[in-house]
Formats: structure tokens, C-alpha cells, sequence
């Protein structure tokens, strides 16, 4: 359940009689981070007793050189001089002009030293908007570095203030700008620390359409400075890296930590940054001790280091990422592949809460999951609120708002103030002052404790890489351009996270549009795809229709993509195959404009690193300049590596598309080296098959309200489809490689039915099993049938796209969207899963007994050929009750016990000597909406006699169960294929031993002939019924064998493939006489597992 709040007006309602005392002491617990610190003198002489004591050693290096402390101060207090000699006053704002060089940190300084509030500008940002923060903060004062003064006089930026100074070693200032000679600084600050002073002004985005000037004290700055050179053991000799740009508020725990113990703060050029690779090394060259990074620019360190194999950071100490939700799994992934004694802090605050609000210190062992926000920095305190204004219990989704020391004083506009701060009891101590976040989140327990973990946004506020975006001050912009009479803007998350507009201008082109966009928004803040509409797409209610929207934008620019040049010759055909991967479309024409095309900073990133390994080189920065793959290649330098001829193209290996089958001579060989290739014929067959066969397909069943609205029904699976893309996928066989191209899903089309007779059954089955298809339609089909006494809902998936644990996950989703169970934790998205389990199986152990197990196979298909039908069918028969003792531990180690008697069953029917199993294993470590099944072989010995033989079955299947069937040991085998059944893999594979399944879901009363039995009281759990699906010519001779729990205790039942069911008759007590043997064995051979 999610519940949305609007600002609490009614103090009395502040009170949750609701709440439980646990419910209250989980809230309590949370927020018990009282703490004080060592009193001290006011920030600014801090700074200089530290400046003092390290006189010489670098405090700053930046793009233009170092300044050491005695230098920094120097230059600091020139500044000051001239700008209180022009009149500049305690508490007054001074507009610093943020460039990445020396002067812009002296500038800051300087403006500490006057008492003054320092304003960060970016010096190439649009003028109109420099203009308007100026006036919006009361600025008296701009100081810059020659070139950046150049270029804010150019602009005519900063005309009528009181002083404009210009910071740095040149002397030459434009017109109207100040430089003089160094002097000491005339002006001192109060020792007593002046708390309700304003210590700096950063500009977020506004949902008005107009930045939000941030006003934050000294008290909450120290506070915080404190915390973060506490938890993060900021020494004199560190070496802190500078990412952020100081008019980006991390700048703030980048900046002063270092400064306030000695420490050097090194600055990240801006072409390091923009290239993981070089990013990498130059952490290790400037041994940096403290990283400082949004989410996407880590993942993308990350990713680099991977590809790398392994990546050496030994200086690194601390790792603090935030910005964006990531997964446990990369986490651990980091530690996997990164050479560094690094500690990750994940945290998380909105610039309004002096940076960070909370924090949760990533355990490395942990794999699975969303990274929590954390607790509460000291003297903060964190709140979800309902609609009223109450307290939320723990688990239940509300709004988060924030409180104590560390909350801004205000912004530079009352109403907006008024609309985000608010006084008000949410406990019994009092009143406290509050700020809404806007952010969705609920209290969770994660190892003992209790957590904060981020569940989304209450509006359209959007982070893209790592910047905080209100579309709405994107839309406003837009529609201020002239020849704009309507326009709309949202997000687009695949291939990566961008902002989309479209406008209605007839005559206006998106070239002139992006043009007087950039004169209105910082870079960060322009569209990354603008394309012109008829009309704004709205729905029946009249609100913007964001789907249809986004639809319109991609057709338009799709086709204007497949209607340009080829590219030519081997550069351009080179980055075109990057582009292709990167961007996961077909083609790349010579011509497309990178971000068009779906493009972003960060994928630009990963064509650098793609375009290296085939031995061309870029700079990320290159393709932000330019854009087009022939532009592009005019600056590429080569190797000489590259394959093709010049003036041919590249053939297309399809490059972007995720890969279902692979290419076995590469990937897949036997235990003597030998390679083991898939004929096409059948890989075709198999994989790219559209049939109305129910065994094709995975079945998932729902049972619902009586009343529930088909249209919410509807809405909620086209939610679940358009977010998982192997639900949306098509199989395209017109290549050597197959692969998935994703779909567009506007909305899915759900058939609703009526009644309760058998005709109803035939009547669903053409409706789930025809309408599906990998290479025609989309691999999911749903009917929604009504009954006398509730509804069922049937989703049938294509097998080879989803095993049960992703069934599940969807169920799970459904729910959710339905208002009929929790929202799950969100998934990474499932290229990183698959890297991340590709990167986990590196090294796993090889089946070593491939051979033998083939061998055997041949044995058993031989024993059984005289005895199978040729109609493949399935029968079923029920082999016997159990006792009720068997599932509950008594007897032991439960698995092992169960192969050990299907290995004697065999042996003593078939007179095999050796056994060849096939474990079913479904699903991974982490979630995820995909096939991460497999089958693991495994061979069992079982001859001999009496005690002996029966030991000996024992002892062999708790060794494979040992070595083969730990839930880490066959990945490599789930990713190679992304589908069940080793027959898929090998030639000649026919399985003795396998499984089905088929899963159900109860959340409500249903019942239907045909469809599946009610399950009462299950309270939306899964309970999973095995059945026997569609016979499948490549189990034919298999038998299937399960122990289902039921009322009356455990039974056993066997199904087999194209075996009569007398063969069957023929093996049940065998299977009973072999169970009741390994019930009195003690499990031996193997670590329990």
C-alpha cells in the first residue's frame, strides 16, 4: 500500500493512536541520534588555525594548479580586502563563478572571511538564469577568475552589483571588474560562532518553473562537517576527490572536510570524469583516499573495472555514493573486482538538509536487494508521514520528511518556503520544524535494525545522473520559447534515464528550440530528445498521455534515423556497431545524432570503452561535441586493428541485442575439450517456435475480487509488461545470432469472460496459448475470467523467457499495482543481474563427468525405447503415500535422500549401474523477470547389494548434492541459454528424471472447472501445484518424479513422457522400496549443504 501526503496543517492529527508501542519504538529507535560536539570557534577561524598548521602542504589542486594553504588564504584574503573596500558587508550573499580552476575556492573563502554567504554560479551557465538567482538571493557581489570574467562580461551577467572582483593570479579584469594587489584582509567575522548565520546559497530545480535558492547555516554546516570526518576518518594526509561542480551541493561534504583537518581536496578534470577508464587510473595515480560519487558515475566505474578483469585502488579508504537507488548486488560486485580496502557509505538528502540526511554502511557480504537510505545522521531526524500527517507503521509506504540540525534555514522565496517548511508534533516531545521532501519511503528492519528505504517520488522531481530535475521548470522553459504554443516533457528510462519534450510550433525546428533552451537551463537541464507534434498526446481525463508521447517522439525520430547514409568505412562502421550495442537498436545510420537515438552522458561512457577494445579511440568528451557517428569518426584516432576494408561496411553481428542462444563453439565443450554445437535447424525450432501448445508457455494463476475493474486490471499488466523487458520482447531469426529486440507497449489487451461450464476452458486456451509468439506478437498472453464467486486472472508466458521464480515476481508486481498486496523492493535492471551473475561464475567447476552421464543416457533410452508410445502423451499415476515424518527433518538431510532413492528406483528397473539425474534449479540470488533456470546433471552410482548398495546411492548422491546442486555452482550454465532443459544444449539429450511446475496465486475467493482449485487462506502466498504440462518430444522416455505435501501427509507421484501408464505401475513400488531404504541410512559423503 502507498499513501501520498499534502502538507499537514492540523496539529491535532499529529498523533497516531493507531500505532502500536513496537510500532512506536521502531521510530523511536531510528531516530535516536542525539550527539554533541567539541565546541569550537566559528567556521571560518577553524579554517585558518588548520591553514596555520599546514601552511605548505596542497589544499587545493585544481584544473590550473595547486594552491597550498598558506597560498590559498592569501589570495582569500586579497579578495576580501577588495571586496569590503567596495562596500560589501557581514551577511551579505557574494556570487562566486564556479570553474573548476584556483580562484573560485579562494573566492569562497574570501566571502567566509567577510561573514558573507557564499552563492556557487556556473560561468558558462544561461545568462537569463544568472541573472535571476543574482536577483533572487540579494547578491551584492560576483567574483571570478580572469577567463570565467571574461566570459560573465561578455554576457553582461552582473552589471548592476555592488562589486565584481576578479579572483586569481591575472591582474586583467574587464570593464567594470576589480583586480588589485594582495593585502591583508580588513574585515574579521566574530570569534563566536554566529549560528543563525548563512554559510552558503546553491540553486536546486523548481516545480514552478523557477530555481529554489537554498539558504544553509553554520550550525547546520559544522554539524554535518563533523559527522563526516567522524564516520569517515578524514585525516591530514587524505586526499579527497572534488566530483561534483560547486554549484552541485556534494561539493559542500567534498569541500570543507578536507579543509577543516588539512587534508588536500584534488579536483577531477572534466575529461577524467567523462571517461570511466581514464577516471579509474587517475584514482590511482592521484591516490585518492576519499570518493565522493553519484550512483550512475560509480556503476559506470564499476563496469569498467569488470570489463578490466580487476582494478587496483590500494589509497582508496571510503567510498560514498549516493544520488540514485542501486542493489546489494553491485555492492558486492565491487568488492569482487576492485583491489581496494574501500568501505562504500551509501547516503542519501536533499540539498535542503545540508547534503545528506541519512546513511547506511554497506556490509560486502550482502548480495541481494535494494541498498537501504539508512538511519539518521547525529541530530537528524527522519519521519514517513500519511495523507493526515501521521506517523506511518513500519512497512507501510508514506512520505518522508526530515528534521532537526541539519534542515536549511529557508529558501530566498517565502512562498516556497512556506510550501516545503512546515512546524508541527509528530511525536510527544513537541513541535519541531519539518522539511517535505517530496520523496516516498517506508521503515523497514535490515539486520537487526531499522531502516529507511526509498520507494519514489509524490511529483515529477526526476535525478538524472545524479542531478535533481523538476520537469516542470524543464515544461516552463519550454513554453517561454516564442513560437511555442504547447509543449510537455518527461522521462524516458530505456536505453538510459533522459528527458524527452515535445513541442507544438509549426515552423520551429528542434535545432532552434534546443538553442533557446540552452539559453534558459543549465546543460544538465536541456532535453536530451525535442521533436516537434501536432498536437500534446492527452488521455480521456485530459492529463498528459506520457506513453502516447513517447511513442510520438520515437517514431518520429526512428524514422528519420532509417532514412539516412549508411556508415562507411571501417571507423564509422565500428562506431555505428558501438552505438547499436550500446543503444540496443538494429542500425545506426551515418547520420544519427547520438542522444536522438537515445543517447546520454553516461552510455557515452560505454562507447568509449567498447570503441577501445576494437582499437579506436575517443574521448567521451568528443561525443558530446559531436554527436553524429560521421562527425564522430572525423576525430576517432585508430590502431590499425581494425578488420574491415576500408570504404566497406561492417557486417552486422548484432551488436545491441541480448543474445538467447549463443554461440555454443565458443561457449559450451565437453570434459575432453570437445566443442558441442547446437544444430541451427533445431536451435531455431526450439527457440523460435510459435505454437498453441500449453507446454511452450509458463502459467501463472491470480485469483481476485469479484468486483474488480477490468480496466485496473489491465492497467496493472500493461505497468508489469512495459517495466520488464523480456515481457515485451521479439525474436528476430533473420541473422546468424538470434536476439531480442524490445517491444513498445502502449497498452496490453486483456479478453474478459464469463461463466462457469467446460466450454469456458476451451474457450481460454486459444486466447493464452495462440496470441503469443517470439517472432509475431508478444510473449504474454492474459485472459481475465469472471466467476459467480470471484475472478481469476491467467497469464501465460513463453517458458523460455521465465521460470518460476520470475512467475512469482510478477504475481508479486501484479498485486501491487492492484492495491492488493506490498509493493516489492525494485530490481537493478537485468543486464547488470546477468553481468553480475556472469561475473559470480567465472571459475565455477565444469560437470566432469559429461561424458559418463551422456553414456549412461544411451543406456537408459535403449532400455526404455521397446516400451515408449508414439503419440506423445503424459501420464500421470499416483506411486503411494508417505510417511508424514518425510518433510519435516526427521529423516535427515532431505535432498540427497530423495536422489538417492530415484537413483535405486532406476537402477533396479532399468539395471543401470550408473544413474543419470537431472536436478531442476530455478531462479538466481537475486529476483529478477527472466529464465536463470537450469537443469544440473548429475550421475549417481548405485549397483551393489543390499546394505552396500543402497549406502553407496547415499553416499554418491550426497557428494553431487555437495558438489553440484549449491544454488552458486551452475550459473554459468542458466546464463549460457536463459532457458531450462539440457537438451536445449547438448545434441542427443534426453533427460530420465526432470520436473514441471505450473504456480498459482490466491488473493481472493475463486473457484473454476478447469481452471485450478481455490487455495483459501494462503493470504496471497504462492502455492505451487505440479502437473503435468503438454507432452514435449524432447523428454520423451523421462519420468518426473514429485513428493507433494498434502492434507492427508506427503505422497508420491510420478509422471512420465510417452511411457504407458502400466511402465509407471512398474516403477511406483520400486520408488516406494527404494524411499523407505534411505530412511534409515544416516546421510554420509558430503558437506551438509
Amino acid at each position: 500500500m502507498t499513501t501520498t501526503s499534502h502538507a499537514p496543517t492540523d496539529p491535532a492529527l499529529a498523533l497516531d493512536a493507531l500505532l502500536t508501542a513496537e510500532e512506536r519504538a521502531a521510530w523511536t529507535a531510528l531516530n535516536d541520534q542525539a550527539r554533541s560536539w567539541p565546541e569550537g570557534p566559528a567556521l571560518v577561524h577553524r579554517l585558518e588555525g588548520v591553514a596555520a598548521r599546514r601552511a605548505d602542504e596542497p589544499a587545493v589542486q585544481a584544473d590550473d594548479g595547486t594552491y597550498t594553504y598558506r597560498e590559498l588564504h592569501a589570495e582569500a584574503d586579497r579578495i576580501a580586502t577588495l571586496l569590503a573596500e567596495q562596500g560589501v558587508t557581514e551577511g551579505s550573499t557574494v556570487a562566486v563563478a564556479a570553474a573548476r580552476r584556483r580562484g573560485e575556492y579562494a573566492a569562497l573563502l574570501a566571502a567566509l572571511k567577510l561573514n558573507c554567504a557564499y552563492l556557487p554560479l556556473a560561468a558558462d551557465g544561461p545568462a537569463r538564469r544568472l541573472e535571476f538567482m543574482l536577483a533572487d538571493s540579494a547578491a551584492v557581489a560576483l567574483v571570478a577568475d580572469a577567463p570565467a570574467a571574461a566570459l560573465l562580461a561578455d554576457a553582461g551577467v552582473g552589471g548592476d552589483l555592488t562589486a565584481r572582483v576578479v579572483a586569481g593570479a591575472s591582474r586583467a579584469a574587464p570593464a567594470g571588474w576589480t583586480a588589485g594587489e594582495p593585502a591583508p584582509c580588513s574585515r574579521r567575522p566574530s570569534a563566536e560562532p554566529p549560528w543563525d548565520r548563512t554559510s552558503y546559497v546553491i540553486y536546486t530545480s523548481g516545480s514552478t518553473g523557477t530555481p529554489k535558492g537554498v539558504m544553509t547555516g553554520e550550525e547546520a554546516l559544522l554539524n554535518f562537517c563533523a559527522w563526516y570526518i567522524d564516520r569517515h576518518d578524514v585525516l591530514p594526509h587524505d586526499r579527497l576527490c572534488q566530483t561534483a561542480p560547486l554549484t552541485f551541493d556534494p561539493s559542500v561534504q567534498q569541500l570543507f572536510p578536507a579543509w577543516l583537518t588539512g587534508a588536500c581536496l584534488v579536483v577531477v578534470p572534466d575529461e577524467v570524469q567523462r571517461d570511466g577508464g581514464e577516471f579509474l587510473d587517475w584514482l590511482a595515480t592521484e591516490r585518492i583516499t576519499h570518493l565522493d560519487i553519484v550512483t550512475p558515475h560509480w556503476v559506470q566505474l564499476l563496469d569498467v573495472a569488470a570489463r578490466r578483469g580487476r582494478a587496483a585502488l590500494p589509497a582508496l579508504r571510503w567510498i560514498v555514493v549516493g544520488g540514485e537507488t542501486y542493489f546489494f548486488h553491485q555492492t558486492h560486485r565491487w568488492h569482487r573486482v576492485v583491489d581496494s580496502p574501500a568501505r562504500l557509505n551509501t547516503i542519501y538528502g536533499p540539498t535542503e538538509a545540508t547534503v545528506n540526511a541519512t546513511e547506511f554502511l554497506v556490509d560486502p557480504g550482502v548480495t541481494e536487494g535494494q541498498v537501504p537510505i539508512g538511519r539518521p545522521l547525529p541530530n537528524y531526524r527522519a519521519y514517513v508521514l500519511d495523507e493526515r500527517g501521521a506517523l506511518c507503521p513500519p512497512h507501510i509506504t508514506g512520505e518522508l520528511y526530515l528534521a532537526g540540525t541539519g534542515l536549511a534555514q529557508r529558501y530566498c522565496s517565502p512562498d516556497a518556503t512556506e510550501r516545503s517548511f512546515h512546524e508541527r508534533t509528530v511525536v510527544e516531545d513537541g513541535t519541531e520544524r519539518l522539511y517535505r521532501t517530496g520523496d516516498l519511503a517506508r521503515l523497514v528492519e535490515f539486520d537487526g535494525q531499522w531502516v529507511l528505504e526509498f520507494q519514489g517520488r509524490t511529483d515529477t522531481q526526476v535525478k538524472v545522473s545524479g542531478y535533481r530535475i523538476e520537469l516542470e521548470e524543464v515544461r516552463a522553459a519550454l513554453t517561454a520559447v516564442p513560437g511555442v504554443a504547447a509543449g510537455a516533457v518527461v522521462l524516458r528510462t530505456e536505453p538510459a534515464k533522459q528527458i524527452v519534450c515535445g513541442y507544438v510550433g509549426p515552423g520551429l525546428t528542434e535545432e532552434r528550440v534546443r538553442a533557446e533552451l540552452a539559453e534558459r537551463l543549465p546543460e544538465y537541464m536541456v532535453p536530451h530528445v525535442i521533436a516537434p507534434l501536432p498536437t500534446v498526446p492527452l488521455t480521456a481525463n485530459g492529463k498528459l498521455d506520457k506513453d502516447r508521447l513517447l511513442t510520438l517522439v520515437s517514431e518520429r525520430h526512428t524514422s528519420t534515423a532509417t532514412g539516412g547514409e549508411e556508415p562507411r568505412g571501417p571507423v564509422e562502421s565500428a562506431i555505428a556497431a558501438a552505438w547499436a550495442e550500446v543503444l540496443g537498436v538494429p542500425r545506426v545510420g551515418a547520420d544519427d545524432d547520438f542522444f536522438v537515438r537515445g543517447g546520454s552522458s553516461l552510455l557515452a561512457f560505454r562507447v568509449v570503452a567498447l570503441l577501445r577494445e576494437k582499437g579506436v579511440a575517443i574521448r567521451a568528451a568528443d561525443l558530446l561535441q559531436a554527436r553524429t557517428v560521421r562527425a564522430l569518426a572525423e576525430r576517432a584516432t585508430t590502431d590499425g586493428q581494425l578488420a574491415a576494408a576500408d570504404g566497406t561496411d561492417a557486417p552486422d553481428d548484432g551488436a545491441g541485442d541480448a543474445p538467447l542462444l549463443p554461440e555454443p563453439r565458443h561457449e559450451l565443450a565437453d570434459d575432453m575439450g570437445r566443442p558441442l554445437d547446437l544444430p541451427p535447424a533445431t536451435s531455431l525450432a526450439l527457440l523460435a517456435g510459435d505454437t498453441e501448445d500449453a507446454g511452450d508457455h509458463a502459467v501463472l494463476t491470480l485469483g481476485l475480487p469479484r468486483d474488480i475493474d477490468p480496466d485496473a486490471v489491465r492497467d496493472a499488466l500493461t505497468e508489469v509488461v512495459r517495466r520488464h523487458p523480456l515481457l515485451r520482447t521479439r525474436l528476430d531469426t533473420s541473422q546468424a545470432r538470434l536476439r531480442l529486440r524490445a517491444l513498445q507497449v502502449v497498452r496490453f489487451d486483456l479478453p474478459v469472460l464469463e461463466g462457469n461450464n467446460p466450454s469456458l476452458v476451451d474457450r481460454v486456451r486459444p486466447l493464452l496459448f495462440r496470441h503469443t509468439g517470439l517472432r509475431r506478437q508478444l510473449p504474454v498472453a492474459a485472459v481475465l475470467v469472471k466467476l459467480p464467486n470471484g475472478t481469476r486472472l491467467l497469464v501465460a508466458v513463453r517458458h523460455l523467457l521465465v521460470d518460476g521464480n520470475a512467475l512469482r515476481r510478477i504475481s508479486r508486481e501484479l498485486a501491487a499495482e492492484l492495491g492488493l498486496g506490498a509493493r516489492p523492493t525494485p530490481l537493478a535492471p537485468l543486464t547488470e543481474q546477468l553481468a553480475d551473475l556472469s561475473e559470480r561464475a567465472r571459475g565455477m567447476r565444469p560437470v566432469r563427468h559429461l561424458n559418463a552421464y551422456l553414456e549412461a543416457e544411451r543406456q537408459a533410452q535403449r532400455r526404455l525405447a521397446p516400451r515408449l508410445t508414439a503419440d506423445h502423451t503424459v501420464t500421470e499415476v499416483a506411486a503411494g503415500e508417505l510417511p508424514a515424518s518425510f518433510l519435516d527433518g526427521t529423516w535427515g538431510e532431505l535432498e540427497p535422500r530423495l536422489l538417492a532413492a530415484a537413483a535405486l528406483a532406476a537402477h533396479r528397473w532399468l539395471g543401470l549401474a550408473s544413474v543419470p539425474l537431472s536436478l531442476p534449479r530455478q531462479g538466481s540470488p537475486t529476483e529478477a523477470v527472466a529464465n536463470l533456470s537450469d537443469v544440473v546433471p548429475l550421475l549417481i552410482t548405485a549397483d551393489g547389494d543390499g546394505d552396500g548398495e543402497v549406502g553407496r546411492a547415499l553416499d554418491a548422491a550426497t557428494a553431487a548434492w555437495t558438489e553440484h546442486a549449491r544454488p552458486e555452482a551452475h550459473w554459468t550454465a542458466a546464463l549460457l541459454m536463459h532457458c531450462p532443459g539440457l537438451a536445449h544444449r547438448w545434441p542427443g539429450r534426453r533427460e530420465v528424471l526432470t520436473s514441471s511446475f505450473l504456480v498459482a496465486v490466491e488473493l481472493g475467493e475463486a473457484t473454476a472447472t478447469g481452471l485450478g482449485t481455490a487455495v483459501p487462506g494462503t493470504g496471497g502466498r504462492m502455492t505451487d501445484h505440479d502437473s503435468p504440462t503438454a507432452a514435449d518430444p524432447a523428454r520423451s522416455g523421462s519420468v518426473q518424479f514429485t513428493v507433494a505435501a498434502g492434507s492427508a501427509g506427503p505422497s508420491l507421484r510420478l509422471i512420465g513422457w510417452d511411457l504407458p501408464a502400466e511402465v509407471l505401475d512398474e516403477l511406483a513400488p520400486l520408488w516406494r522400496a527404494a524411499l523407505a531404504d534411505v530412511a534409515d541410512l544416516e546421510v554420509t559423503g558430503g558437506e551438509p549443504v
